[in-house]
């Protein structure tokens, strides 16, 4: 869709909502990896932390 949007000869009047449309996807996706691993990741902070002082 990008490149169809870049290289087409009427694309350039909609290539303009690429922009905010890839920063809005780009942080939602980011959000809902946070959403999904921090929980699980702060559950096993004391293994981590066991793991890693090991040395």
């Amino acid at each position: 869709m990008t490149i169809w949007l870049n290289v087409s000869a009427g694309g350039d009047a909609w290539s303009w909502v690429l922009l905010p449309l890839g920063a809005a996807y780009g942080a939602g996706i980011a959000l809902g990896g946070l959403r999904l691993a921090a929980p699980r990741t702060a559950a096993r902070l004391p293994e981590i932390l066991t793991a890693v002082s090991k040395g």
